[in-house]
């Protein structure tokens, strides 16, 4: 299959009941929205270009997270994509297991002339030749930046924390030399775990691998740029950068008719399981409905749980005014009836009394 489609992911995938899943060809664009594909499972162990994407050429992987993936191949075995031919993988991850030969990477296999870019993977990978923490083989004119490696990493020659074989370019990223197990790379450069886990090592020109800040949330250290790719939380992703979109979410409220949505706490991100209230304000004439979209209901109060990207419409209608009732309409000659009725009674009670 020759995938030249844009394909984007709606929701999480789970790959627990499918074993072999991948797709042979990118030639397009897979965006991952921010979505996680989880347990992917693939044994080819005497197949070469092994991973979620087998290859990619000229297409481009981004906004996609790997979790809990086990991938085992031969050569050019990556656990997001196998060979990047002059692709594009960009704020992705990967974590889980990758087994091969050669050309072993933790998310990419081989980077042929693509370009890899604020990317991260924690997952173990072993192999025998050129094995990386994040990228095997880094071939001529493969460029490598703003990305680092946690995973151990084992093998017998031309291994490295997060390069294993590099004749591109690799700038400002890092591996960890304590967890990977590795002190030496082609490529990169090492870390302690704590100073991992510092800010200022993405952020501070002055700390050594660093020519240009990586953009996190909340510009700590005079970071550059507005995008907000990047976070750092000692409670979330054991302590390492995370991204923004795998951990904060959007909600946008809009309002049908004529009202008002209080919104408590507004925030332009909400980290994920946040809880935001919303309440329905009608304005003079009109009255609430209902909430529709990503959420459904009639209260005019509601609690929404922020564990994705949301889309809420308050939903109001104009009052119904009861119209005044119509007057009795009279039938001709029924007043003069009833009255010459009561006389007649009052002269037959007169009459009888005496």
């Amino acid at each position: 299959m020759y995938e030249d489609y844009n394909l984007r992911l709606t929701e999480d995938i789970d790959l627990s009941e499918e074993s072999g899943l991948y797709v042979p060809y990118l030639l397009g664009e897979f965006d991952g929205r921010g979505h996680t594909i989880s347990n992917l499972s693939i044994n080819k162990s005497f197949v070469s270009h092994a991973g979620m994407f087998s290859k990619v050429r000229g297409g481009r992987v981004v906004n996609t997270g790997l979790v809990d993936a086990y991938v085992s191949g031969d050569d050019m075995v990556g656990g997001l994509v196998g060979l990047n031919d002059f692709g594009i993988v960009e704020n992705s991850y990967a974590t889980g297991e990758v087994r091969g030969e050669k050309d072993v990477g933790a998310l990419i296999g081989r980077n042929s002339g693509g370009i890899i870019y604020n990317s991260y993977a924690t997952s173990d990978v072993r192999g025998d030749s050129n094995v990386g923490g994040l990228v095997a083989t880094n071939s001529w004119r493969g460029t490598l930046n703003n990305s680092y490696a946690i995973g151990h990493v084992s093998g017998e020659s031309r291994i490295g924390g997060l390069v294993g074989n590099n004749y591109g370019t690799v700038t400002d990223s890092f591996w960890d030399i304590e967890s990977s197990g590795m002190d030496e790379s082609d490529g990169g450069t090492g870390k302690t775990t704590a100073e991992m886990k510092d800010v200022a090592t993405y952020t501070d020109t002055d700390m050594e691998g660093l020519e240009k800040p990586w953009d996190f949330l909340g510009d700590p250290n005079d970071d550059e740029g507005d995008e907000d790719i990047w976070d750092i939380d000692e409670d979330i992703n054991d302590g390492y950068p995370f991204f923004v979109w795998d951990h904060y979410h959007t909600l946008n409220v809009t309002i049908e008719g004529e009202g008002a949505v209080e919104i408590d706490p507004d925030e332009d991100d909400y980290r994920t399981g946040a809880e935001v209230e919303l309440i329905a304000n009608p304005d003079e004439g009109w009255e609430f409905v209902e909430w529709t979209g990503d959420e459904s209901g009639t209260a005019s109060t509601i609690t929404v749980t922020m564990n994705e990207d949301k889309e809420i419409t308050a939903v109001f209608k104009e009052e119904e005014i009861d119209p005044e009732p119509e007057p009795e309409e009279e039938v001709p000659g029924f007043t003069s009836t009833l009255l010459l009725l009561a006389v007649v009674i009052a002269v037959a009670v007169y009459w009888k009394k005496r």
